[in-house]
C-alpha cells in the first residue's frame, strides 16, 4: 500500500511541477520581419526591373533592360540565398533586347526575351540555357494568349464582350495542379473608359 501510494505521489509532484508557472518555459521572443535593401550588380543607367519570380530561399531571378550606347540591353539577375549577381550567360545577354515576364515551370526558368523585335523564350533547366522561338514578333498583332504542350505554342484569343474593345493588358494566372488559368486585365470601354476585364481558361 505504502508503494502504491508513493507512486501516486510521484505523479501528483510530476503534474504539479508541468503546469507550474515556474516550470513553464516561456519561448523566445522573435523579431519582428522587416524589409531590407541588397546590393545588385551594376548596370548601364536608367535600368528597368521587370518582373521576379523566386523558386525558394535560395533561387530567384529578377529580369529587365539597361540603356547601352546602343540601345536596350538584357539585364538578367540571380539570386542564390547569399548574394545578387548578374547572369550573362544565357542567349543574347549582349544583343539588342529587353527581357519582361520570368515564370519557374516545374523546376525551369522560362524568361520572355525581345530579341532586336523578334521574340522568344529563354528556358533553363539543368542542362543549362535554350531557346523556343515564338510564333509572333511582340510589336506586331496576333493572338493574345500562347499556350505551350511540351512541343509547341496554340494561339488562343481573347472572347469578345459587347460594348467592350479589345484588352490592352493581360495578366495570366495558372492554377496549379489544373487546366484552368485566370487572366486579368483592362479593356477599352465607351467614350474613351477602361472596363476591369477578368477571362478564364479550361
Amino acid at each position: 500500500m505504502n508503494g502504491l501510494r508513493a507512486v501516486v505521489v510521484c505523479l501528483v509532484i510530476a503534474w504539479a511541477a508541468a503546469v507550474s508557472p515556474a516550470a513553464a518555459v516561456t519561448p523566445a521572443a522573435t523579431a519582428r520581419p522587416d524589409w531590407s535593401a541588397l546590393p545588385v550588380p551594376a548596370a548601364a543607367p536608367p535600368v528597368t526591373v521587370s518582373d521576379l519570380a523566386s523558386w525558394g530561399p535560395g533561387e530567384a531571378w529578377a529580369t529587365g533592360y539597361e540603356h547601352a550606347a546602343d540601345g536596350l540591353r538584357p539585364m538578367l539577375y540571380r539570386w542564390d540565398g547569399r548574394a545578387w549577381s548578374r547572369d550573362t550567360g544565357s542567349p543574347g545577354a549582349g544583343e539588342p533586347g529587353w527581357l519582361g515576364k520570368v515564370q519557374f515551370v516545374g523546376e525551369e526558368v522560362w524568361i520572355f526575351h525581345n530579341r532586336g523585335g523578334a521574340g522568344e523564350i529563354l528556358r533553363r533547366s539543368a542542362e543549362g540555357w535554350s531557346t523556343v522561338p515564338l510564333p509572333q514578333t511582340p510589336l506586331v498583332p496576333g493572338p493574345d494568349f500562347l499556350a505551350w504542350d511540351g512541343q509547341s505554342f496554340t494561339e488562343y484569343s481573347e472572347p469578345a464582350v459587347a460594348g467592350e474593345g479589345d484588352s490592352s493588358d493581360l495578366r495570366p494566372a495558372p492554377v496549379p495542379g489544373a487546366a484552368t488559368v485566370w487572366s486579368v486585365g483592362r479593356a477599352a470601354g465607351p467614350e474613351g473608359t477602361f472596363a476591369p476585364r477578368i477571362l478564364r481558361f479550361g
